[in-house]
């Protein structure tokens, strides 16, 4: 065994780090406060970027046969009127795949059922985290557990960022989402996820993720810390009733709906100190708006877990890491915001002239290579020892 790594947070990010890692053949342990994997009640789209790095790991085909591909976006008005078409087909051509649509829970499946059995520890709760000249002590409710590195990947809320670097401020977005899973599949045809914008700043999306299945997600500009009703769905009807098919639809056809304020983290100067550091929104917890939170967080399990092989067990790989992952991510946390407020613009004559300008004057070839500059992170040649 080569070296020791503690991850906290089994979400994505966690899973990919560990998995990443046991592929290196680094010793690590994947440490969960929840008494099982959050499978949570919606969908994820894991672009060409994130499918990229799955390959590498070798559980792209697994996670292919639960999800979806996704070949085409639309950006559409309120009444389905396409304001602009996003040509990721097209953009993914040069990386010889596509990017998919899959539910969260058969995404956590896939990655846990591709590590070894002792590598996740459910019920976790850490208490404290203690540092020491050789490693690191993470003390649980009763139980020690050691280790000579410690990643945080424990979200948007870090205990380990808390414990790095102490309290740091969160910035809201001005925006509350709701989610959840219809079963109504693909309404805008295969391969097709759609955004919609709306008047008063609303929108509405939806991306297929199974043959059966859709994931759609609502945003509205509203004040922290609402609370629906009695009755979620009824409010949503109400509050894109001025939305055309299918969205009343795949708003009757679903079970459960999920609403969460959008917050996200200002970049942050350091990730890393000693023998810790961070991965994920836990790092760079940025706004939903671009579909890439998941897979930045994908993207640093694999940086790590490079800077790792060639020096493990040293302190020095994480500030690596940090160094090759800190740019590409801070970007993404960039314009997340900016599009965020952009897409919510609630002034008539502002969103007329934003859809017209995304309609006449951003050219499909300008659109194509936006995309495969997303596409396109620099990936170590190799995952395994």
């Amino acid at each position: 065994m080569r070296t020791s790594v503690l991850i906290l947070g089994a979400g994505p990010g966690g899973l990919s780090a560990a998995l990443a890692l046991h592929r290196r053949g680094i010793t690590v342990k994947l440490l969960e406060r929840d008494s099982a994997l959050n499978v949570g009640g919606s969908g994820i789209m894991l672009a060409v970027n994130a499918m990229r790095v799955f390959r590498l790991l070798g559980v792209e085909a697994a996670l292919r046969e639960s999800g979806t591909p996704f070949l085409q976006g639309q950006l559409q008005d309120h009444r389905g009127v396409i304001i602009q078409k996003m040509p990721m087909n097209e953009a993914a051509k040069g990386f010889s795949i596509t990017g998919i649509g899959i539910h969260r829970c058969e995404l956590s499946r896939v990655l846990a059922e591709a590590l070894p059995p002792e590598v996740l520890q459910f019920g976790a709760q850490v208490r404290r985290i203690e540092e020491h000249a050789g490693g690191i002590r993470l003390h649980l409710d009763d139980q020690v557990v050691e280790g000579e590195l410690l990643v945080g990947a424990d979200g948007i809320r870090s205990q380990v960022r808390e414990h790095l670097l102490g309290p740091q401020p969160l910035r809201y977005s001005g925006a509350t989402c709701w989610r959840g899973i219809s079963d109504i599949p693909a309404p805008a045809g295969a391969g097709v996820l759609v955004e919609r914008w709306g008047p008063g700043g609303l929108r509405f999306g939806w991306v297929p993720i199974s043959s059966e299945k859709s994931y759609w997600f609502a945003t509205a500009n509203t004040a922290a810390g609402g609370r629906d009703g009695d009755d979620p769905r009824a409010e949503m009807v109400r509050r894109f009733s001025e939305f055309a098919a299918p969205v009343p639809q795949l708003l009757a056809a679903t079970a459960k709906i999920i609403r969460r304020d959008l917050w996200d983290l200002q970049p942050q100067n350091t990730w890393t100190r000693g023998r810790i550091t961070l991965l994920g929104d836990a790092a760079h917890a940025m706004t939903p708006n671009m579909g890439q939170g998941a897979c930045q967080s994908i993207e640093d399990a694999v940086i790590l877990a490079d800077a790792l092989a060639s020096r493990p067990g040293d302190p020095q790989a994480l500030l690596d890491y940090e160094t090759r992952r800190k740019p590409r991510a801070r970007g993404f946390v960039d314009r997340s915001w900016t599009l965020g407020k952009i897409a919510s613009w609630t002034h008539p004559g502002a969103r007329w002239l934003r859809d017209f300008a995304f309609r006449h004057l951003v050219p499909r070839a300008l659109q194509t290579r936006a995309l495969e500059k997303i596409y396109d992170v620099d990936l170590p040649q190799t995952t395994t020892v």
